[in-house]
């Protein structure tokens, strides 16, 4: 929602007679009702399309290159499989969730990131050469992003996050982190506890 700006009044002029009907008629147009409301049961992302990044859901340990633990991260699928939602802690108390989705108009897709920091990364991009590869710019406009994952033989995610400023004539490339994601073990159910059975007398 677009904020007012700092003196400008938020009073509504008053709605000519009329004018309600004619945009009542407009929303019950089928073309526009069809993009408003979709029907019950209807599949939205139900397409191999929205299916490339699907490598990543899971529960995983971050590790480092040297093996040791850098976080937990929990990716799952919500409303309807048309959002892989992330869910980042370290042991330091950092987090920070994203939402990443397949933008079927553009046929792109996006990343929004945030943090408990007031952080903010906004990336885009698309599967290439078998490897997710999303782009953007800080929220400050001093560095460019770029982060890749690519799933291994042995079930792993490697996730390598570079950057540069957006000054550089050149690309600069760094990374900021290279590593590697490996699943948790699945939670065994817990056993449950023997009762013994009353004597009926």
């Amino acid at each position: 929602m677009r904020r007012p700006l700092p003196g400008k009044s938020m009073a509504i002029p008053p709605v000519k007679p009329g004018c309600l009907s004619k945009l009542w008629r407009g929303l019950r147009a089928p073309g526009l009702a069809a993009l408003l409301v979709l029907p019950a049961g209807a599949a939205g992302c139900d397409g191999p399309q929205y299916r490339q990044f699907d490598f990543w859901l899971g529960q995983w340990q971050v590790l480092r290159p040297d093996g040791r633990l850098a976080g937990y991260n929990h990716i799952q699928p919500i409303e309807n499989g048309c959002v892989l939602h992330e869910r980042y802690h370290t042991p330091t108390g950092y987090s920070g969730q994203s939402f990443t989705l397949f933008d079927a108009a553009r046929s792109r897709w996006h990343q929004t990131w945030v943090d408990n920091q007031g952080g903010l990364l906004l990336l885009e991009g698309g599967l290439t050469e078998g490897k997710m590869v999303l782009e953007g710019e800080s929220a400050d406009g001093q560095q460019y992003h770029r982060i890749s994952w690519s799933a291994g033989p042995d079930g792993r995610v490697r996730q390598h996050w570079q950057a540069r400023s957006t000054g550089a004539k050149a690309p600069d490339w760094h990374t900021l982190f290279d590593g590697y994601y490996q699943r948790l073990p699945a939670t065994p159910a817990p056993t449950p506890t023997p009762t013994s059975t009353p004597k009926v007398p």
